[in-house]
Parts: structure tokens; C-alpha cells; sequence
């Protein structure tokens, strides 16, 4: 459908990409996660249709600071798996995460995209990597407020008994909610004192009480890992 761009998949990163004339980028498992909930193909190329159009249609206000500063957003991406993605734009690392700056774009409804934001960009934006972070924290938490601190289903027998998952609203990169400030002081006070933090996903993190051998520890590592 697109002859006049350049399409690549990119499957070293984390979620495997679709990369359209090096700019536009789509997650390939949420394209197949539409199609394994009973979307036809034709339908999932529409809707990658709808998504390139809006997208190159839109890419001259991205370069608008003004245009976009109130979408701007934080997610969080495993530092490693997204090296290239992750240096070619301002971040910060926290362990083995990286924190990274997306503008939240609304294609079509009750659906989103996101563009992430290179240094390129920031160098036409005018502002320091600071005004960035905090003009991303500010909208995030009004745009996709955490949803709450809950506590998993999972029997008294297991490991990962009365651990709790932190994620946003939207259930989409809500690992970044723990940096928002209501979501810090909510898992301090369900939590109760020290207590690990286990990015299961982009989309959400497990909180477990320190309570825990490093033989359990171990335990839960091998649990986490065959369920991702």
C-alpha cells in the first residue's frame, strides 16, 4: 500500500516494529493482538492504513512545540532491548529501564498512536531536556492518570502471593505511572515499608513486599519470565 516509502520490520527491539520511511513506527503485536481477537487481516490493514495517513498527514506539526506540548507524555522502555530507539532521543535511566518522551496522537476512536521525540525535535522545540520532563510528567497525569495499586489474584501457595500490579487507566506504558507523585505515595502506603519493583511489561509493574529469600526471589524471576 505504500510504494513511495521505504518499510522495514524491525524485530531486535522489544516489541517488534513496522517501520514506514525510518519515522512511522507501529507495534507489530499490537496489529496481531487486533487479529487474534477475531479482526480480519483486511481490517488490521485498514487500520495500519488510517494510522500512516494520520501520521505523515501530521508531521509538520510535530515539529510545532506549541502544536504538541499539551500531548507530550512519559513511557518507560527496557534500556537494553530499545538501545537505538532509546539514544536517538533525550531520556533518563533508572536501572535497566529507560524513561523516554512520546506525543500522544488520536488517529481514530477509542484508539491512539504515539510519536517519539528525538533530540532532532527537541533541537526545533527550543527547550532544555528539564522543560521536557516536566511538561511530560504535567500531562501525564492528567491525560493518563494511574489507575490504582492492585492486588493480584494469585493463591496464598505462590511466591508472588499479595504482590500488587501499578499500571495507568488506559493500561497502555503504564509502567512510567510510578513516577507520577499520587502514584508514589499510594504504593508507599499499600505497600508498607521496602518493597521490589518488577517491570513485568511496559505496560505495568509488580510491587512485592521485602519479605522474600533470594531463593524465593529467584522463584519469582522464573515465574516472571515463563508468563512474558
Amino acid at each position: 500500500r505504500y510504494p513511495a516509502y521505504a518499510c522495514i520490520v524491525d524485530t531486535q527491539q522489544e516489541r517488534p516494529l513496522l517501520i514506514i520511511d525510518k519515522v512511522c513506527h507501529l507495534y507489530l503485536d499490537q496489529l496481531y493482538a487486533y487479529y487474534n481477537i477475531g479482526v480480519t487481516m483486511e481490517e488490521v490493514a485498514d487500520q495500519v492504513d488510517t494510522l500512516v495517513k494520520y501520521f505523515f498527514k501530521n508531521t509538520g506539526k510535530l515539529k510545532n512545540y506549541e502544536d504538541i506540548r499539551k500531548d507530550i507524555t512519559i513511557a518507560v522502555v527496557n534500556a537494553e532491548k530499545n538501545k537505538q530507539k532509546v539514544e536517538r532521543g533525550p531520556h533518563r535511566n533508572v536501572e535497566d529501564l529507560a524513561l523516554i518522551y512520546v506525543i500522544k496522537l488520536h488517529p481514530m476512536n477509542g484508539k491512539t498512536a504515539r510519536a517519539h521525540i528525538t533530540y532532532e525535535m527537541l533541537k526545533d522545540y527550543g527547550i532544555s531536556e528539564e522543560q521536557l520532563h516536566e511538561q511530560a510528567i504535567e500531562n501525564s497525569v492528567s491525560l493518563i492518570p494511574f489507575g490504582d495499586v492492585i492486588e493480584t489474584e494469585i493463591s496464598e501457595d505462590s511466591l508472588m502471593y499479595g504482590s500488587m500490579v501499578l499500571t495507568n487507566e488506559e493500561r497502555c506504558y503504564g509502567a512510567a505511572a510510578l513516577w507520577y507523585k499520587e502514584a508514589q505515595q499510594k504504593v508507599t502506603v499499600e505497600m508498607q515499608g521496602i518493597f521490589y519493583v518488577i517491570p513485568s511489561s511496559v505496560h505495568e509493574l509488580i510491587l512485592l513486599k521485602d519479605n522474600l529469600t533470594l531463593e524465593d526471589i529467584e522463584g519469582v524471576e522464573t515465574t516472571i519470565l515463563s508468563i512474558n
